[in-house]
């Protein structure tokens, strides 16, 4: 079965769930509504910048700030991406669904492709809304015409792989859970456990450390704005790689969570092989 039919099937299966629906009108929703209260509220920022008393909120919304504003705003709702995938994919067990269709003929490792499948496509809606919110705000709130406005859209690409990456993390925690209850619990902890780990580690000679652990590396995909890229006022006419307010180099944050995504795959092809289904 070739990966347009995979997709094809689940699609039709996923339409009719109600609750993808209601997680996806919730994140087009409140995606859409923080990003214009930002854009237009013209806040000071002193409450996330403490020596930034001058900065207001608009300075984030010119280009090329714009685009790791954004995406950075759309990567919190990358979680509920990953709650959608729980859900959908723990259903199937309840239902028994992949029984059925393993029966039916097609291979385990097709099961998970059909859903990888899926995972790269979720996120392509809210990667078009970045686009779209940045192109319009952008235009908006930058004085200077001449700037490249897709300078900096690299943010674009680190976000759909900051997506994906999420969501691979839980298709693997619900392949070994099954339950949707359990799976999220354990998403939520494998969270708070690198967390606590990386504080830990703060205080020892490891700290290096702390940026090649997965949750960390996918996180920097989509770093906090700083405060510093505001003061150029848009006067660079281009966006330059070390404007990324990342503490590594992207190109080893990039590659560092395609790594991790490759293994989180990997590791779901060999679980679904040997699991009972």
């Amino acid at each position: 079965m070739n990966a347009k039919s995979l997709l094809k099937i689940e699609f039709i299966k996923l339409r009719k769930q109600t609750y993808f629906w209601v997680i996806a009108a919730f994140i087009i929703v409140f995606f859409s509504l923080i990003t214009f209260k930002f854009a237009t509220l013209n806040l000071k920022v002193s409450f996330l910048f403490p020596n930034s008393n001058d900065i207001v909120t608009s300075k984030f919304f010119i280009f090329p700030n714009i685009w790791q504003t954004i995406a950075w705003i759309a990567s919190w709702f990358n979680h509920f991406l990953a709650f959608l995938i729980i859900i959908y994919v723990s259903n199937e067990f309840t239902n028994k669904t992949y029984r059925q269709l393993v029966v039916s003929g097609m291979k385990k490792s097709q099961l998970i492709n059909s859903k990888v499948l899926v995972i790269f496509i979720l996120p392509i809606l809210l990667f078009i809304l970045i686009f779209i919110f940045s192109v319009i705000f952008g235009n908006l709130y930058t004085a200077n015409k001449n700037i490249c406005i897709f300078s900096g859209s690299i943010y674009l690409f680190t976000y759909y792989l900051q997506a994906i990456s999420y969501m691979l993390i839980a298709l693997l925690l619900v392949l070994i859970f099954k339950k949707p209850g359990i799976s999220i619990m354990m998403y939520i902890n494998l969270l708070l456990l690198e967390f606590t780990f990386r504080f830990w580690l703060t205080t020892t000679t490891l700290k290096s450390i702390i940026y090649f652990l997965p949750i960390k590396a996918i996180s920097l995909l989509t770093p906090r704005p700083s405060s510093n890229i505001c003061l150029r006022e848009s006067t660079a006419l281009q966006f330059h790689i070390n404007d990324l307010t990342t503490p590594k180099p992207l190109i080893l944050i990039v590659s560092i969570s395609i790594i991790y995504a490759i293994l989180f795959y990997v590791f779901s092809i060999l679980i679904i092989k040997r699991k009972s289904l």
